[in-house]
């Protein structure tokens, strides 16, 4: 799987910014958590480390509260899909 980065020259809270507006899809769910692994993995600061598995945690609870409220949201493989990213960018 081929990451694009579209949200690379944002700074941090622009992406927040990016997140809260943007239309909820497994396709956005899952472009914003490659980004926090992207970021992840550039990050030298253990606060920065910090802030963003947060974030990820947030964007995990939003998708699950989303696919349980709609199950046309995602199908089973997406949604575990998605889950494998959030472990992977929890885990970096």
């Amino acid at each position: 799987m081929e990451t694009i980065r579209r949200y690379k020259k944002l700074l941090w809270f622009e992406l927040l910014d990016v997140i809260e507006s943007a239309d909820p899809s497994h396709e956005a769910f899952v472009e914003f958590i490659d980004e926090f692994k992207m970021r992840l993995i550039e990050s030298i600061s253990e606060g920065n480390t910090f802030k963003i598995k947060a974030a990820a945690k947030n964007l995990r609870l939003s998708y699950e509260n989303l696919s349980s409220q709609d199950p046309d949201f995602a199908t089973e493989e997406q949604q575990e899909l998605f889950q494998k990213l959030v472990l992977e960018s929890l885990e970096t």
